[in-house]
Order: C-alpha cells, then sequence, then structure tokens
C-alpha cells in the first residue's frame, strides 16, 4: 500500500496521469485514464466518456508524446478510481472541548488519519457559546485548523441559543460558505422545541439544512438509572424526536438531516417520510451497521469503549439499517468520530458510566469498514458506495468541485485496491489509544490518495 499526506500549507503541483483504473461516479462506471493538471481534473480519457469517439487509440497515444518527461504515470490497472471521500459528521477536538486532558493536536492527527483512509474533506462543527454570534463560532473554530490540516475541512454551525437577530446570522455565515446548522434536542447545548421550528423557519427561507441530533431529553433523563447503558438512551428517545422533526420539516418546509440514525424504528419513520414527500435526509454511522449491543454485555471496563450517543443497538437494527443502505434509504455514511482515550476518558468511569466519555473512533476506518461490509459482503454497486459516501455529502453540504470525478473538478481522487488486512493498533494513526474495530479482518483500502492532484508523500 502507498500512501500520500497532503500538507494544505503548501506543496509543489505536479502533473500526473492515473491509467487503466475503473472510474466510479454515483451514476457511473469506465475504464479510462485520468490527466490532472494544476490541481483539476484536466482530462479523462475513455472510450465511454461523453464527447470522445472513436479515435481513443489515436487520441490518447498522442496526449501520451506530449506528456512524456513531464507526467508522473501512475498504473492503476485491477484498482479502482473514487472521488475523494467525504466525512460529513465529525468531532476533532471534542476531548479538549469538553475538558478531558489530550496531547494529542486533534486537529493534525485526525486530519492525517481521515487521509489515510481515504477521506479527503472532513466536515466538523463550529459550536455556538452562550451570548456568541454565529459569525464569531465560525472565525473560531476555523482558526483551530490554521496550519494544522492534512485535508479539506468544512463546517456546519452548531446553534446552542436564539438570538433575535437569527435569521440575520444565518445569512452572514451562509455569505462565508456554511449552508447547514446543527441543533441539539438532548445535552446542555438543547434547543426547546419553539427554538427549533425558528429555527427551521429561517433556514427553508435561506435554503440551508438542518442536521438534528434527534434524543427526546426527557426520555433520558427517565431512563438514566437503568444499570444497562442501550437502556439509558433507548430506540425510543431517538424515534420520538425524529417523528418530531419529521412533522417539523412537514410543517416549515425545511431540508433536515437526522444525523447517526441507529434503529430500525428511526429508519421506517425516515423512509415513510421520504415516500410522503418530506425533506428528510437519513445519516447512519460504520458503528450502526457493524456493532450491537452485545459490547454492553461484558462486565469489564472494556464495555466503556463502546459509550457513545446514541448507544449501540440490536443485531436486528444492523440488518434493519443495512438494509436501508442497500435500498437507497439511507443518504449518507459518516462517523461522528470522537477520539477520546480509553484510558482517561473512558475506562476509569466503568462503575458511573454518566461520566464516560461518549464517543467512538472511527475517521481512518470508515470507507474500509463500509467497502467491506457493503460491497464485498452485500454486493452493493460501488457508484453507490460513491454516492453514500462522497457525491451524497458534496451535494447535500454544497461542497463544490467535490464528490464526482469529471474534467475541471478538484483532483481530489482515491485509488483504490482490494487488499486484505487486519485492524491493529499499530496502523491506527488517530489521537487514541484504541479502536472499537480493533481485530477485525477487512477487504479495501487506499493505494493513493490525492488532493487538489497534490500527491505528497507523508
Amino acid at each position: 500500500m502507498i500512501l500520500f499526506f497532503y500538507n494544505c500549507s503548501g506543496g509543489v503541483s505536479i502533473k500526473t496521469l492515473i491509467k487503466n483504473g475503473v472510474i466510479v461516479n454515483y451514476d457511473s462506471t469506465i475504464k479510462g485514464h485520468i490527466l490532472v493538471e494544476n490541481g483539476v481534473i484536466k482530462r479523462i480519457f475513455s472510450k465511454e466518456y461523453e464527447g470522445l469517439n472513436n479515435d481513443f487509440e489515436e487520441l490518447l497515444k498522442k496526449s501520451y508524446d506530449d506528456l512524456l518527461g513531464e507526467c508522473e504515470v501512475i498504473d492503476a490497472e485491477g484498482n479502482f478510481i473514487f472521488p475523494g471521500f467525504i466525512d460529513a459528521h465529525t468531532h476533532p477536538g471534542l476531548p479538549e472541548d469538553l475538558g478531558f486532558y489530550k496531547e494529542t493536536d486533534d486537529f493534525y492527527t485526525e486530519t492525517k488519519a481521515a487521509l489515510i483512509g481515504g477521506t479527503t474533506t472532513i466536515v466538523d462543527f463550529a459550536e455556538q457559546e452562550k451570548g456568541q454570534r454565529l459569525i464569531d463560532a465560525l472565525n473560531k473554530r476555523k482558526k483551530r485548523y490554521e496550519g494544522k490540516a492534512n485535508c479539506k475541512y468544512a463546517f456546519h454551525v452548531a446553534i446552542t441559543e436564539v438570538q433575535d437577530d437569527l435569521y440575520n446570522q444565518l445569512v452572514e455565515i451562509k455569505n462565508e460558505g456554511v449552508n447547514s446548522v446543527k441543533l441539539y434536542t438532548t445535552y446542555g447545548m438543547k434547543l426547546g422545541n419553539d427554538h427549533i421550528l425558528k429555527v427551521m423557519d429561517c433556514c427553508s427561507k435561506l435554503n440551508m439544512v438542518v442536521l438534528v441530533h434527534c434524543e427526546e431529553d426527557s426520555i433520558i433523563n427517565y431512563c438514566k438509572d437503568n444499570l444497562n447503558y442501550s437502556k439509558q438512551r433507548p430506540w425510543q428517545a431517538e424515534q420520538t424526536m425524529v417523528n418530531t422533526i419529521i412533522n417539523f420539516s412537514r410543517l416549515t418546509d425545511c431540508t433536515c438531516y437526522i444525523c447517526h440514525v441507529s434503529s430500525k424504528e428511526s429508519a421506517h419513520a425516515i423512509k415513510n417520510a421520504k415516500e410522503q414527500g418530506v425533506k428528510v435526509y437519513m445519516e447512519t454511522c460504520p458503528q450502526y451497521l457493524i456493532l450491537n449491543s452485545d459490547k454492553y454485555s461484558t462486565p469489564s471496563a472494556e464495555m466503556t469503549k463502546f459509550i457513545l450517543s446514541p448507544p449501540l443497538r440490536e443485531k436486528e437494527d444492523n440488518e434493519a439499517l443495512i438494509k436501508a443502505c442497500l435500498e437507497g434509504i439511507t443518504d449518507v455514511i459518516s462517523t461522528d468520530h470522537c477520539a477520546f482515550l480509553y484510558k482517561e476518558h473512558k475506562e476509569k468511569y466503568f462503575k458511573d458510566l454518566n461520566k464516560a466519555a461518549k464517543g467512538i473512533p472511527g475517521i481512518q476506518l470508515r470507507v474500509s469498514l463500509i467497502y467491506d461490509l457493503l460491497v464485498e459482503k452485500y454486493g452493493l454497486n460501488p457508484k453507490d458506495l460513491v454516492k453514500l459516501l462522497s457525491y451524497n455529502p458534496a451535494k447535500i453540504l454544497s461542497l463544490e468541485d467535490r464528490g464526482y470525478i469529471k474534467e475541471g473538478n478538484s483532483a481530489d481522487i482515491v485509488i483504490w485496491e482490494r487488499e486484505k488486512f487486519k485492524v491493529t493498533m499499530d496502523i491506527i494513526k488517530e489521537g487514541t489509544d484504541y479502536s472499537p474495530y480493533e481485530g477485525m479482518e477487512l477487504t479495501g483500502r487506499p493505494k493513493y490518495v490525492f488532493i487538489n492532484g497534490q500527491a505528497i508523500k507523508g
């Protein structure tokens, strides 16, 4: 496996010809060659590519003659060529934000880990503090990334307080390229239903997307003393708020994005809403497809590795969510990545799970996990993999020039090989001391990764 790391602070642009690969977009699969120049996809050579005629071989030969001596050539024979993958839901720096001590530089390590796994863009959250304007929250978060990012990044703005001039503040962040906001229905930053409706009404008028963490806080409070962690935050809490947000979307005509769907009941509610024309997107995560509540049955501190919210559900929920991915109900698979430390932030709270850090890592392995599960095991078409992990996030969040391999787009490209490997901690570069997927054997990982056409060795 050969990996390249992009340094956003600089690097020399080189001309590259990627030849003989299978170019996969959400709507097409063609055998061909890609010329990358000055950070963009300059030309696609293929008998099947729109605009080329039967003189393909002569055109290709002439192009080779013109390029020899000044172009790096990479042979992708037998490999897929994917558009750079996008993780639409990540939390670099969250441990520090919540007061947990970490020596690791989250923004450097997490963006590097993302890139190793083929993710060329992550989307983080600029969280509003009480009394703070949304634009100030955005600018503050941007500064945390300066000089530290190894991949591209974008932001949602998390609204934790609805101020009188909300509409004007939304216009400000939209003018800065942010087209999505995040709302919580639990935790200390939760909004009441009246404020959620106000946000959705404003966002509907501005054609902005509203992401929602759906868990009904009153149900969580009612169940908080249950000794079974999955029952502390039961599926009823998620489904109740999913139904509420769906109805709010109907009422306001706002486009909503339900985050980290974990239960079959929520998936069913979203499927019905989509069939009725409600503007709702569904996101799930690898952990809800692969892991289940059996992880909580181990009477040891090991179970704290899997504390997250929403919690892991039952095997039948895994099956229902996989089916939703295969049938096109799921729109996006993200990670909700939070690189807490097992020894420092989880294990010591085994006897008091309410204090244990809620979140798991996964930014590096996301694409391999989903490729192995859905493509290799369930036969998902690689085009649909691109749709879930690249094209849809780019389209939903208005990330221009990404999510699709075509002439003129940014050369964010992943050459993918069907290599088998075992997940061990020596290959994990996330800023954490464990992986919830350690020991798994997977098929599929990047051979080369490019951002803006730059393949800079790390």
